[in-house]
């Protein structure tokens, strides 16, 4: 079955969209899309089935109270336009950052941007990845390579390192690895010379078992790959304060992305930051590895077009809409949470 929903977004309207849901008697799966071209296509009953077993078995859905309303609108919006524009953060060159735009080079631009009069600056998905933005290990953890080391306390510049910083500075193109050497490097030394307290995450641990193991967590000793195992609690004790580290670095780099969002609002921007959303997390992935149920067995794509007359497959795994109904939606709530600096989450929740 297909409704018609309206909706607001946090920086203007959305348009009424069709949302499928399972109704007694009625269809899970939709039996056919419409292409490019406005035809419709009716989709084969063995990729239908192929689907439905993706989707994992059939669970009771979890009830909810849903009260009547609207998603949270600013207030500004009911009375003027905004503009703002999107930056690409790891693109950002500063004379002062380490070869990568950082969160202090995102507060020097929301400067510029609130002096001619910007009310919003969006940016790239901020998680945490080992590669693409777009294909993060974890939506709900943030890359740390943006962190500005030099604002965190206890960082001491030397000869040595400001030579490497020239020269990543320097190169045509961001030196991703030489970036990750050099900031993990100097983070790694103001931690054992601070000690620092963290709270251990599910990320951090994750981050712990790769260093180890490597790769996606699928390729891991049995004994790994499942986040609950007796195996991952034993690793948790025995390497607590590696662990430690990499929810630190979480810590440090969730700290600076909320004071830019402040900084913003300080400046005297309407909406200040908005941070973009990947699609989906990497099968292989802390994000994944921490909620297997959650996810169906598939890929997230997209139909055949004039550019792929085969179609795409991005290799991202969806959530089962048959699991966010058992676990009343939790997992996408928590998602759109972590994704919000501090400022933001607090204005949606209220």
């Amino acid at each position: 079955m297909v409704e018609r929903q309206a909706g607001r977004g946090l920086v203007g309207e959305l348009v009424d969209q069709p949302v499928s849901h399972p109704r007694e008697g009625g269809e899970e799966i939709a039996s056919s899309y419409l292409d490019v071209w406005g035809k419709e296509k009716r989709i084969d009953p063995d990729v239908r089935a192929a689907l439905a077993k993706a989707m994992g078995p059939a669970r009771k859905a979890k009830k909810l109270a849903i009260e009547a309303g609207n998603c949270y609108r600013p207030e500004v919006l009911e009375h003027k336009r905004l503009w703002g524009f999107m930056v690409q953060l790891y693109g950002v060159r500063s004379e002062r950052n380490w070869g990568i735009g950082d969160f202090t080079d995102l507060k020097k631009l929301a400067e510029i941007a609130a002096g001619l009069g910007a009310g919003v600056i969006g940016v790239n998905p901020l998680h945490a990845t080992q590669g693409s933005p777009y294909s993060p290990s974890s939506r709900h953890a943030l890359n740390v390579l943006y962190i500005d080391v030099e604002a965190v306390p206890g960082f001491a510049k030397s000869e040595k390192l400001r030579r490497r910083l020239r020269s990543l500075r320097e190169a045509e193109l961001v030196d991703y690895e030489g970036v990750r050497r050099v900031k993990l490097e100097a983070l790694e030394r103001i931690f054992r010379k601070t000690r620092p307290k963290a709270a251990p995450t599910e990320f951090a641990l994750f981050e712990a078992l790769r260093e180890k193991f490597g790769g996606g967590w699928m390729s891991w000793p049995k004994e790994y790959q499942d986040p609950d195992s007796p195996a991952v609690r034993k690793f948790s004790k025995k390497y607590e304060k590696r662990v430690a580290f990499h929810a630190w670095l979480q810590q440090i780099a969730r700290r600076q992305l909320d004071e830019a969002q402040r900084h913003m609002h300080e400046l005297g921007m309407p909406l200040g930051l908005y941070v973009d959303l990947a699609l989906g997390a990497d099968r292989g992935g802390a994000e994944v590895w921490a909620d297997q149920d959650a996810f169906a067995s598939a890929s997230c794509g997209a139909p055949p077009d004039e550019f792929n007359p085969r179609g795409q497959d991005w290799g991202l795994p969806p959530y089962s809409p048959r699991a966010l109904r058992a676990k009343g939606y939790q997992p996408f709530i928590d998602l759109l949470r972590a994704n919000m600096p501090e400022a933001a989450r607090c204005a949606w929740t209220t």
